[in-house]
C-alpha cells in the first residue's frame, strides 16, 4: 500500500469589490453635529475605500471638515447647510469597482446665532477710520430671514451694500471708515418659521494716538498682547512676517521666524 502526504494549493483570483448595506441611502443630522456615513467593502485583494464629496470631489482622509475612518465610514464634522448633498462612497480594487450613494440632510431647526440660541449680547471695538466687523454668523432650517437693524433704526438685509455699510452672505456687517458717530447698538435678527434668534452688538469706536513698532518671535506675539492691552491700552493693527520686509542693518537670516507688529495706543 502505497501512502503519502499531498499538499493542495489553491489560486484565489482578485474578486471585484462589493459593498455592503447599499440600502442605507439618508443620513440626517443636527446642525452643528457630526454625520457618520459608513461603508464597508469586501473583495480580493482587499479594496481601497475613497469618498466623493457633493461638489465632486474627492474626499481627503483628514481635515478639518471630512475624517475617513479606518473601516471606510466618513465623519462629517459640524454639519452646516453648505454639507448637505449626495456623497458616494467608491470601493476599488484590480478587479472593479462598486459605488454606495448616500444623502446628508441636516434636521429642521430653529435660528441660531454664533452657536448660541435665543438672544445674547456681546461689546465690539472699533478703531476710528478702520474697518469693524460684526460677527454674526447664522444657522438654521429652512435657512433663516437674516437683517441687522442699527443705532439709528435702519433695517439693513442680506446681503447689503450700501455706503460705508455691508451685510455679508453669511451674516456678519463691515463698517468702513468707523468713525465716532457710529458708536450705538446694532441688532443681529434672524428667522424662519421654527423660531428667532438674535444678538445685540455694542460698538465703541476709539481714536488712534502713538504707535509703537517691535519685533517679536511668533510664539511671543499673544504674550505680548496679553501683556500691553490692559496695562497701556494698545491693541496690534498690522502683523507682518519679517521675511517678506526689508529692515536697515539686520541681514536676511536673523529676521527668520520674526514678525514685525505695529501696536497704537487708543483713546476710548
Amino acid at each position: 500500500m502505497f501512502t503519502g502526504v499531498f499538499c493542495l494549493s489553491v489560486i484565489v483570483g482578485p474578486n471585484a469589490p462589493k459593498i455592503r448595506l447599499k440600502t442605507q441611502s439618508l443620513v440626517t443630522v443636527k446642525l452643528g453635529e457630526s454625520a457618520k456615513l459608513s461603508c464597508q467593502a469586501t473583495g480580493e485583494p482587499a479594496p481601497r475605500i475613497m469618498w466623493i464629496s457633493p461638489r465632486k470631489d474627492v474626499i481627503a482622509v483628514s481635515s478639518d471638515k471630512f475624517q475617513i475612518m479606518d473601516g471606510g465610514m466618513l465623519v462629517v464634522k459640524k454639519v452646516t447647510l453648505a454639507d448637505e448633498g449626495k456623497y458616494a462612497c467608491v470601493a476599488r480594487n484590480s478587479a472593479g469597482d462598486d459605488i454606495k450613494n448616500m444623502k446628508v440632510e441636516a434636521e429642521p431647526q430653529e435660528p441660531f446665532i454664533n452657536g448660541m440660541k435665543g438672544k445674547s449680547t456681546t461689546k465690539a471695538l472699533g478703531v476710528s477710520y478702520q474697518t469693524a466687523l460684526l460677527d454674526c454668523r447664522v444657522e438654521g432650517k429652512p435657512e433663516p430671514r437674516v437683517w441687522w437693524v442699527t443705532p439709528y433704526g435702519h433695517s439693513l438685509t442680506t446681503p447689503y451694500l450700501g455706503g460705508r455699510f455691508q451685510v455679508h452672505r453669511n451674516g456678519s456687517l463691515e463698517l468702513r471708515g468707523v468713525r465716532k458717530t457710529d458708536e450705538g447698538r446694532y441688532t443681529c435678527l434672524a428667522k424662519n418659521h421654527l423660531g428667532e434668534a438674535s444678538l445685540l452688538v455694542e460698538l465703541e469706536v476709539a481714536s488712534l494716538g502713538s504707535s509703537i513698532l517691535c519685533l517679536c518671535k511668533k510664539h511671543q506675539l499673544q504674550e505680548l498682547f496679553s501683556l500691553m492691552r490692559p496695562i497701556s491700552n494698545y491693541v496690534p493693527t498690522s502683523i507682518e512676517p519679517l521675511q517678506n520686509l526689508f529692515v536697515a542693518g539686520l541681514r536676511p537670516l536673523s529676521l527668520m521666524g520674526l514678525s514685525i507688529v505695529v501696536l497704537v495706543r487708543i483713546r476710548v
